[in-house]
């Protein structure tokens, strides 16, 4: 192996030096204008670094909040809450204001994470006609105006507002049943900075039964033993 001692690599034709069959450093490289690696990479002078493709690595470090094109979270806000037993009747959609939530946003345009866990679904079909079971929304409103579906972000409507959850028995089973209830949703208000939001969760009769019949958002079974406890979370997230 030959050894070359030089202090300047200059093209005698033009700014480029090419160098076809590979080229090995070793010890430190400074390069005053920076580097290119075909077309998919660019290391600039000023520090700056662009890639085109997958860049995979075994962990990041640092702080992520600069970057684009990534999901992130923003803030969050938590309602712990014990309803206790909570009913109703009718075509009603009632809002749990026990589980009211309410947050400022930092950003324009956010989206929010809505996520609702803990609660003690019923029904109660003992005879040929009962609580068939109860529909679960979220509700919203923008700087202390009405309450509207965050889904749609209009007024309820009885007539066709998709729930995000439910609990449902057709027909005379002998007994009443109890089920856990979570359900989640991403909503996009519109709003303007400096205004606050309110989030609580909403619900309203299954579609089948009779508006004489009773219906719950919670039932508060065992409660002697332990109440049933509502965990209502809503990020503001970037996405």
């Amino acid at each position: 192996m030959s050894t070359l001692k030089v202090n300047t690599v200059e093209s005698a034709t033009t700014p480029t030096v090419i160098i076809s069959d590979g080229l090995s450093v070793s010890g430190v490289s400074t390069l005053s204008g920076g580097l290119k690696v075909g077309t998919a990479i660019t290391m600039s002078d000023n520090g700056n670094f662009g890639i085109t493709g997958i860049m995979t690595a075994s962990s990041y470090v640092g702080d992520g909040s600069n970057l684009s094109g990534a999901g992130k979270i923003l803030q969050i806000k938590r309602a712990t809450f014990i309803p206790g037993t909570v009913s109703g009747t009718g075509a009603t959609f009632y809002g749990v204001s026990a589980g009211n939530v309410q947050i400022t946003p930092v950003a324009a345009s956010s989206k929010f994470l809505l996520l609702l866990t803990g609660v003690n679904g019923h029904v109660n079909m003992e005879g040929a006609t009962g609580n068939h079971g109860c529909r679960y929304y979220f509700g919203m409103s923008i700087n202390s105006g009405s309450f509207v579906s965050a889904t749609t972000g209009s007024a309820f409507d009885s007539s066709d507002e998709e729930p995000l959850a439910a609990t449902h028995i057709q027909g005379a089973l002998g007994n009443y049943f109890d089920m856990p209830i979570d359900y989640s949703y991403i909503a996009s208000p519109s709003y303007s900075l400096g205004q606050t939001i309110d989030f609580r969760p909403y619900y309203t009769k299954n579609y089948a039964m009779g508006n004489s019949l009773t219906y719950y958002y919670q039932h508060n079974t065992q409660s002697s033993a332990g109440d049933h406890r509502n965990h209502f979370t809503v990020m503001e997230i970037v996405m």
